[in-house]
Formats: structure tokens, sequence, C-alpha cells
């Protein structure tokens, strides 16, 4: 896994931690977790796989589906082989202890979630239930077969082929078989007309592929080791040998040196802290274009929308253009907002994306500099037309300038 999992470290995958997916990466680990505990009998614990569970629900909700789903193609494959009546009774108690665990610790949170995120975005939304590529998705690559080298397919082709002969040969399933299933069917989940919101979902799970796919890396090493000729060569230390040199390679080969989209600096932070503790609750305030944007999903508790990227192409072609596609943020959904003081609060259905007026604001977030200096270019050409009108800052620093609107709905960008 660890030379496979190198790649994480160029460019095209660093979109999975750089772009505020923190909770993504934290329930996927969560789901490895829960892998594992199905997957090796010693590790048959109700204990243990409540808690996994639990981690997956408290990080990122959606993938206690990818969970069921392996669970599912698990339990069905064990029953098959396994014929040992009180083995089966066994795990089926170990599931039902452990779910029992889950469920009891998880309602209060599941009611806070549909209350704080699924009764205000995703009742508001329409999804488009069609094979949308993620490469559609957004103006950001998503990592698919070009992304990684070639002799890395061609590995990844003789892992399948091996496995494939494992499968013929000893006429069972290996039990590592369901969850190699389960990750690498997710990263097409988009061509899954009947899932909703598959293209996000797989959009973010294809920054994880190279993790994926290192499974079948790793059995051209079993090959080997299955094969009299090498078996003497292979000892644990040569084995952590060949493993350091080709993480070593690939790093020195592939990486690259991390900016623009996605990092985070200290003084958008401290303006972050600064709009917390100084903005009125109810003031409406825009982001435009800045490095660290998408980390405000996660570090502003106050409502705020975020101008999408791609209309940032429409916005250079027109500086004139006062409507476009805005996406509502708030820390981790509505969910801080559902639960206030000792009471629930029933929010507003909101709609996660949509058409905003860029003039109804009554601050705006600029950035001054950027990896990307055709998106800072355009903040400039609206930032100059919003002083021409009378704006003026309320906050800056080094980076940031924040400027307030007094007219609200007024003509803003003529």
């Amino acid at each position: 896994m660890l030379p496979a999992g190198a790649f994480m470290l160029t460019k095209v995958f660093t979109f999975g931690y750089l772009w505020a997916q923190y909770g993504w990466i934290l329930g996927t680990f969560f789901l490895f977790g829960f892998m594992a505990c199905l997957t090796y009998k010693e590790l048959h614990n109700p204990l243990l796989i409540s808690i996994m569970m639990l981690g997956i629900a408290f990080s990122h909700f959606p993938d206690l589906v990818f969970a069921a789903i392996f669970g599912i193609i698990y339990l069905i494959l064990y029953f098959y082989q396994e014929k040992n009546k009180e083995v089966q009774k066994k795990l089926i108690k170990t599931l039902l202890i452990a779910a029992g665990i889950f469920l009891i610790i998880v309602a209060f949170y599941f009611y806070l979630f549909y209350e704080g995120n699924v009764n205000t975005w995703v009742k508001g939304r329409s999804f488009k239930i069609e094979a949308v590529s993620p490469e559609q998705y957004s103006p950001i690559a998503t990592p698919i077969f070009s992304h990684l080298p070639t002799y890395f397919w061609a590995l990844v082709g003789l892992g399948i082929v091996y496995l494939g002969y494992l499968i013929y040969t000893k006429k069972e399933v290996p039990w590592f078989l369901p969850a190699l299933l389960t990750l690498n069917v997710v990263v097409f989940l988009n061509y899954f007309p009947f899932f909703p919101d598959a293209a996000y979902r797989a959009f973010q799970h294809r920054y994880y592929w190279p993790l994926y796919l290192s499974f079948f890396v790793g059995l051209i090493l079993t090959f080997l080791g299955q094969i009299k000729q090498f078996q003497k060569w292979f000892k644990p230390v040569l084995i952590a040998i060949i493993v350091i040199v080709l993480s070593v390679l690939i790093i020195k080969n592939y990486a690259f040196e991390v900016h623009g989209p996605g990092i985070l600096s200290s003084e958008q932070y401290q303006t972050m802290q600064w709009i917390e503790q100084n903005l009125p609750k109810n003031d409406t305030l825009l982001y435009f274009y800045g490095d660290g944007i998408h980390q405000s999903d996660l570090i502003l508790k106050k409502y705020h929308y975020v101008i999408e990227p791609n209309e940032f192409q429409k916005m250079a072609n027109n500086q004139s253009t006062r409507i476009v596609r805005g996406m509502r943020s708030d820390a981790g959904g509505a969910i801080l907002s559902a639960f206030q003081g000792n009471k629930i609060v029933k929010l507003e259905k909101l709609d996660r994306e949509q058409d905003i007026d860029i003039c109804d604001f009554q601050y705006y977030v600029f950035d001054r500099y950027s990896a990307y200096s055709d998106a800072i270019l355009i903040n400039q050409k609206y930032f100059d037309k919003f002083i021409s009108k009378g704006m003026l800052p309320v906050y800056q620093n080094t980076q940031v300038v924040i400027l307030k609107n007094n007219n609200p709905g007024g003509d803003c960008v003529s």
C-alpha cells in the first residue's frame, strides 16, 4: 500500500485533503476500519465494530451507505463459504449487539443531521439522476486512468489476473474481495442512475483511488513470494527495502510543492475569526475567489455564500454579471445551528446551490493574491467597481479585504 499510496502526494490527488474534505477523509478511514473488523475474524468484536460505525456516522454520514453495501456483500459471501451454523450465529449475534450500541448512541445525532442537513439542503435541491461524469461535475480534474502512470496500471492488471487465478484454483472467494469490490466500485458510482448526488460521491472517492488499487499491486509481491525460486529472497527486510525504494522513487518523480486551491493562509484564517466575532449574525456575506474559500465551509458558523469556481469564466467574459451560481455554506451543514441551547431549532429549507445576485449582499470578501492570477484579476475588477460605488473596507490584512455594501440590492457592477 505504501508505494501506491505515495501517489496521494501527486498533484491531482491532493484535492482530497486541500478542499475541505476532512470529514470525508476521516469517514473513509473509519470505513476502512469497519471493513477490517468484518474481514478479520479475530476482530469480530461488537464494541469495536460499533466504534467504527459511530466514527463513520460522526465524520461523514454518506459513508454509512458504503459500509452497508460492503456489509451485505461480505455477509453473502461469508454465509456462502462458512457452513458451521454455530459460527454463523455467533457473527449474527455480534453484529446485532454492535448495531444496537450504534443505534442507541447515534439516534439523537441522526435527528440533528436530518433537521440540520437533509431537511434544509437536500429537500430543496433537484438532483440530476443521470450518468454524469465526475469530470463534468467541477472544473477541477478528477483522477481517472490517465492520472496514474502506465506501469502502475500494468501492475494493477497483473494483480487482477492473479486474483482471478486464486479464485479459479482455490474455488473460494478471497477474504479481501468484498472490500476490494466495494471501494473500486464507488469511484464509478456516478454511472448508477438510482443514487442521488452520485457524481459528487464518485468525485470524492476517486481521490483515494491509489489506495483502493494498491491491493492489486501488492498481490504481485504475494505472487512472487509463492514462486520457489524467489522465496529465499523474500525476507521481511528485503520487502521493506523494496517498499521504501519504490515509495521514494514515486515521490521524487511525481510529488510537487503544494500550493493553490485549498491552502488556507494564516491571514485567511484571521479573517474568518474576525467575521465570526464582528459581523452581525443575520448580515449577508459573499466570498469571491480565494485559495482557501472551501475551508470556510468547515470554519465559519455564519451563513455565507461562495461563488462557484466555474462561474468566474462567465464573470471574466462579462464584467457586469450580477447573477451567478453560488453555494451556501455553514460549518458542516446546518447541524450546529439545529441545536441551540437545550432545544432543537427548526430551520428553514435552503437550496445549497442556487443563482444569487452579487449586489444583494452586505459584505464581500476579496483575496489580494492567489496561485490563480486570472481569478484574482476578476476579483480586482469587481473590487474596483465596488469601491467606485462607495463601498469601504471594514477589515483588511496583507491578503484579504472585506468591503461593506450600504446599498444591498442596488446597482453595484454597471
